[in-house]
């Protein structure tokens, strides 16, 4: 697993993404909708602030949209077990769930990758993840992995450091785990841990049997 370095460039860029769902270009604030036929709503930035703050009022930090956007690892991650623990206080409605899904599906994640500038998939360092056009827009063979699940924390379901571009076996098999894994923002397999590859008899290389692996823990040790 290799590292995604994030810049201050790319977190503003996807911040002012996420916002513009709620201001027009003269910065004024406008009605944030959904009018489908099976779910029809309006909210407005300051009315989801309202939500947010009531619903972590008694977290140490004081929360709003723009603060969740740009967490931390470890800060989602501190966010994540008060949430588990207060279950019955942090809980949201279906259509308080659907504002932070429908900023989701509004993003534009093709400008996200091109602004990460990465083009294989950070789990798996083989499958090539990369934008293509599309009758004359932008479209992307790359998903959006939610490190922490989005359906079981719709609050982080546009938190950029819980967005890890992924190809699609990765994040099929990935699914909800997240503790168990590195996280491609934060560390990389390649610090942790060395590979080498032995080749018992030189005569029978391709004969697996042939062949051994050599893993060298190397975390917290000299690389």
């Amino acid at each position: 697993m290799i590292k995604i370095n994030v810049s201050s460039k790319t977190i503003e860029n996807f911040k002012t993404q996420v916002l513009s769902n709620f201001y027009d270009k003269k910065g004024n604030e406008k009605v944030f909708e959904k009018n489908e036929q099976n779910k029809k709503w309006k909210t407005t930035f300051s009315e989801l602030n309202e939500i947010i703050k009531s619903k972590f009022e008694y977290h140490k930090k004081d929360l709003d949209l723009e603060k969740l956007i740009t967490l931390s690892y470890k800060e989602l991650y501190d966010l994540k077990v008060f949430i588990d623990d207060n279950e019955d206080s942090t809980k949201l409605t279906e259509t308080q769930k659907d504002y932070f899904y429908t900023l989701y599906q509004r993003l534009n994640k093709p400008q996200y990758i091109d602004d990460l500038d990465i083009t294989v998939c950070p789990y798996c360092n083989r499958n090539y993840i990369f934008n293509f056009k599309k009758t004359k827009s932008l479209n992307t063979i790359a998903q959006l992995d939610h490190f922490f699940d989005k359906s079981t924390y719709p609050y982080f379901s546009v938190s950029i450091f819980n967005l890890v571009p992924s190809c699609q076996t990765c994040n099929q098999r990935k699914s909800k785990k997240s503790d168990v894994i590195y996280h491609p923002f934060i560390e990389s397999l390649n610090d942790d841990v060395k590979f080498k590859l032995k080749i018992k008899d030189s005569k029978f290389y391709y004969d697996k049997d042939s062949l051994e692996i050599e893993k060298e823990i190397v975390k917290n040790e000299e690389k």
